[in-house]
């Protein structure tokens, strides 16, 4: 197989410099913000002159910094190996050794409590690098389309967890194909309440990057309330969650009756909601956008299975 399109160059393509990429709890960032980190973060691992496929592990909460961290992963022709920051650091080491993965790009305000993972690792670039200035402009590595760009452990949910490997094709072909069915335009914001670590929330970054949309992080789903907030004062034009996302927000907070014009769609997986749950989305504010969407059992055009 011939060499293709770094799918982390893919993803990258299309947005508009000046135009907002994603929304963090440091604030609004651009595309020309996001190339810029990516630039830094992938000449810094430039340095570490790691062999082709090497695997690369990333511990982040949701924000810039994952973003760009693993889009240089990507085009830095290495595999990105994202870990929830749910797991202790017992856990990390035990999969990253599984995986042979001995190089991390760590969020700072993780050092603390994954410092045995920082101490463990060979390799270790931190936030904290995005401060250090430019490294060029790295050019993206070509690779072959089936090679390895993302190792995703499943959650262990019904067996022990596996690390799924995920190629170059996989990623452009999932990504092309949600962007079709979702019809996503520049013009889309997604709110985003899963980690990026979980295929499910990687899934959001991949599709509204490729159109030069963005995405409103949501730190917290503790309090709902917050989150249809941000709907709102992020005018966000879509919602992506798993069925415990939707019970709260009709249980905990004032979703039912905030009228949120922009919102367009809703996207659910990772599971079943009940019927009536389910009847119940198309009866919300009619004041919000023209189309809801929804998941299993009866999936409608746009929404995932």
């Amino acid at each position: 197989m011939g060499q293709g399109v770094n799918v982390g160059d893919f993803l990258l393509r299309q947005g508009e410099a000046d135009a907002v990429a994603l929304i963090d709890r440091d604030g609004t960032h651009t595309y020309a913000d996001l190339r810029a980190a990516v630039d830094v973060l992938a000449g810094g691992i430039a340095e570490w002159g790691l062999p082709p496929g090497a695997r690369v592990g990333l511990l982040s909460r949701n924000s810039l910094f994952w973003a760009a961290a693993y889009l240089a992963i990507l085009r830095s022709g290495l595999v990105a190996v994202p870990f929830a920051t749910v797991l202790t650091p017992a856990d990390v080491l035990r999969k990253a050794r599984f995986v042979d993965c001995d190089s991390f790009l760590l969020d700072s305000g993780l050092s603390r409590a994954f410092h045995d993972v920082v101490t463990s690792a060979a390799r270790v670039l931190s936030e904290s690098a995005l401060d250090g200035g430019a490294h060029g402009d790295p050019e993206a590595v070509a690779v072959d389309p089936d090679a390895d760009a993302v190792l995703m452990f499943t959650s262990g949910t019904t067996s022990a967890p596996r690390a799924v490997r995920v190629s170059h094709r996989n990623l452009r072909a999932n990504t092309t194909s949600i962007i079709d069915y979702l019809a996503l335009t520049v013009e889309d914001r997604v709110l985003v309440v899963l980690p990026f670590s979980y295929c499910y929330g990687a899934s959001l970054l991949h599709t509204h990057l490729r159109v030069g949309g963005s995405l409103s992080i949501c730190d917290t789903f503790a309090f709902p309330e917050t989150a249809v907030e941000q709907v709102r004062r992020d005018r966000c034009t879509g919602i992506a969650g798993v069925p415990s996302t939707y019970q709260s927000l009709l249980r905990s907070s004032l979703f039912e009756t905030t009228p949120l014009p922009t919102l367009r769609t809703m996207q659910q997986a990772g599971g079943r909601l009940p019927q009536p749950q389910i009847d119940a989305w198309p009866q919300l504010s009619p004041r919000r956008g023209s189309s809801s969407c929804t998941g299993p059992p009866r999936p409608r055009p746009g929404c995932p299975t």
